[in-house]
C-alpha cells in the first residue's frame, strides 16, 4: 500500500458517515513499512468531521516513517471528532516520534470532552524525554476514566517526567483505571 492507495482509502472513509469504530492495524497487514506521514494525512482527511465516530485505534508500530507531522495531522483530526470516547494508538519503536510530536497530538486530545479511554504506547521511542511527558500531561482530559500509557525503554524519561505525569493524573477525579509501564 502506497501513499496513493492511502489517498483513495481516505476518500472511501469520507463516505462512511455512520462509522462508529475504526481500527487500523498496519502491522497486521504489512503496511507499516510504507505507511508514512502522508498516509496518516490521507486517513485523517477521510475521517474528519465524522459525527458518529466513538472509537479510534491505529497501530503503526515499528514505523520509522511516522513523525511529528503525522501526529500533527492526527491532532488536527481529533479536534474535529467531538464524539470520540476511545483512543488507542500504538507507536511502539516509531523512531521519528519526539516530544514535539506528542505535544501536537495532545492538542487534539485535550479538546475531546467526551473522551473516556486513552491508550498510548510509546515504548522504545528513543526521542521522548520528560518534556514529552509534560506535553502529554498538559493535554489529559478531565473526562478520562481509563488511561494506559507505556514509555518502556524511553531512556530520556526520568523521575521528573513521572512526577509531572503523576501531578496531572491526580487531578483527574473521574479516573477509574490506570496502567503505566516504564520498564527499562
Amino acid at each position: 500500500m502506497t501513499d496513493t492507495g492511502m489517498y483513495h482509502f481516505g476518500r472511501f472513509l469520507k463516505g462512511l458517515i455512520c462509522l462508529e469504530t475504526i481500527n487500523l492495524n498496519f502491522e497486521a497487514v504489512g503496511l507499516y513499512k510504507v505507511f508514512t506521514n502522508e498516509g496518516m494525512y490521507n486517513v485523517c482527511q477521510g475521517l474528519k468531521n465524522h459525527p458518529s465516530l466513538r472509537s479510534f485505534s491505529i497501530d503503526c508500530r515499528r514505523n520509522e516513517k511516522i513523525s511529528k507531522s503525522g501526529l500533527e495531522e492526527l491532532g488536527k483530526l481529533l479536534k474535529t471528532i467531538l464524539s470520540l470516547e476511545v483512543i488507542q494508538l500504538n507507536l511502539f519503536r516509531c523512531t521519528g516520534i519526539c516530544d514535539e510530536a506528542i505535544q501536537m497530538m495532545m492538542q487534539g486530545i485535550q479538546s475531546l470532552s467526551c473522551l473516556k479511554s486513552l491508550d498510548l504506547n510509546f515504548e522504545e521511542c528513543q526521542k521522548i524525554s520528560d518534556v514529552g511527558l509534560r506535553n502529554l500531561s498538559q493535554g489529559l482530559s478531565s473526562s478520562l476514566q481509563s488511561i494506559k500509557l507505556s514509555f518502556s525503554k524511553c531512556e530520556m524519561v526520568t523521575d521528573k517526567g513521572l512526577q509531572l505525569l503523576g501531578q496531572s493524573l491526580a487531578a483527574i477525579i473521574s479516573l477509574r483505571n490506570l496502567s503505566l509501564t516504564f520498564l527499562e
